[in-house]
Parts: structure tokens; C-alpha cells; sequence
């Protein structure tokens, strides 16, 4: 299991630096695959943080294990079924942030 943290750290921590820098936005789908009028009508620092956030609660999730320890009497399956959902519900919500809060205003 520690190995999956690991992974995982290591391969959206640096996406998540370089996409907050504002050196990745070809690396966030949709915005790369975007017209230039459709990227005219979002607010790409905006679309910038909930992608970044989105990496790092990712990465949190997969730590979250580790740090609440043996406080939780769960097995490793149910721990895993846990994060899955915590990932889902996370990039549902980032989903949503990206089509409203990230949209400028007509």
C-alpha cells in the first residue's frame, strides 16, 4: 500500500507544481483540446487551482492511511474502497468548480 503513496507522489506532485505554475495548462483535458474561443470564456487561474487542488487531495487521500495509523479498525480493502470513493467524490466536485467557478461571466 505504501508503495501506491509513492507512486502517486511522485507523479502528481510534479504535475501539480508545474500546472500551478501555469507551465501545464496543455496538460488539463479539455482546456488543451479547446478552441480559442472556448478557452476565451474560462478563467484559466481559476481552472489552474481546482486542478492543482484536485492533485493534492488526490495525493492526500492516498497518504490518509498512513496518517490516521491503526485509529480506524479497517482492513486494507476497505480502506481502498474508502479512497476510491473520497477520488470519485473529489474529482466530481473539482468537475463542477471547473464548468461554474471556473467560467467567466457573459
Amino acid at each position: 500500500m505504501i508503495v501506491s503513496a509513492i507512486i502517486a507522489t511522485v507523479a502528481l506532485l510534479p504535475l501539480c507544481v508545474i500546472i500551478a505554475a501555469g507551465k501545464g495548462d496543455a496538460l488539463i483535458a479539455g482546456y488543451n483540446t479547446a478552441s480559442e474561443k472556448e478557452r476565451a470564456l474560462c478563467n484559466v487561474k481559476r481552472l489552474r487551482g481546482i486542478v492543482a487542488a484536485l492533485l493534492l487531495v488526490v495525493v492526500a487521500i492516498f497518504w490518509l492511511p498512513f496518517a490516521i495509523g491503526d485509529c480506524v479498525p479497517l482492513g486494507h480493502k476497505e480502506l481502498f474502497a474508502c479512497q476510491i470513493v473520497a477520488i470519485t467524490v473529489a474529482t466530481i466536485v473539482a468537475v463542477v468548480l471547473a464548468n461554474t467557478w471556473a467560467k467567466k461571466k457573459c
